[in-house]
Order: structure tokens, then C-alpha cells, then sequence
């Protein structure tokens, strides 16, 4: 088996493991480990996609997700939307988006 095959198969693992799981951090790392090991940018590509429809986006779960994908993809815009999402839920941002210096007398 090669080298190559062998990556991929513990990266497919990784993912089960972390799509059952999806919020013990530990998975996250495991699969973090074995997504860097893989050379192939389809399989790489694949993984998000599949990891976007399979884990939720809400809670530990969704904030792991969200602090993943921004670390492996190098992009923040998973990690914004899960601030704007959890922002939105708590009602924090219409407390910082009331005009001028109205908020402050709360």
C-alpha cells in the first residue's frame, strides 16, 4: 500500500472519528494532523465540503469547526460567521449596534 493511500485512509478515519464526535477537540486535532499529511488538494477540498454538510455549526461543535477550517484553509471567514451567528443568538449585537452613545446608558 502505498504511502500516499495510507494518509488518505487515516485522514477518511480522522474524519469519521470527528463527524461522530464533532465536539471533543481532540478529534479536531487528530484530523488537523492527518489533513496536513495529505497532498492531494481533491481529497483535501472534498473533506471540507463533506465536513461543512456533516458537523453542526452551533455550539463547542460549530466553534471547533469554525476554528479548523480558519486554521486549515488559512481563511477567517468560517471563524466570522460563527462570531456573527453566535453574536446574532445572544443579542449582543444589536447592543453594539444601537447609535452613538446611547448603549453606554443601559
Amino acid at each position: 500500500m502505498s504511502e500516499i493511500h495510507i494518509h488518505t485512509l487515516l485522514l477518511r478515519d480522522a474524519a469519521t472519528q470527528t463527524i461522530a464526535n464533532p465536539g471533543a477537540s481532540h478529534c479536531w486535532h487528530r484530523l488537523k494532523d492527518y489533513y496536513l499529511q495529505v497532498d492531494n488538494e481533491l481529497v483535501k477540498k472534498e473533506l471540507v465540503e463533506y465536513l461543512l454538510l456533516q458537523t453542526p455549526d452551533e455550539g463547542v461543535a460549530g466553534f471547533l469547526r469554525s476554528t479548523w477550517l480558519a486554521s486549515m484553509l488559512n481563511d477567517d471567514t468560517h471563524l466570522a460567521a460563527a462570531v456573527l451567528r453566535r453574536l446574532i443568538r445572544t443579542g449582543w449585537l444589536r447592543f453594539w449596534c444601537l447609535p452613538g452613545p446611547v448603549y453606554w446608558a443601559m
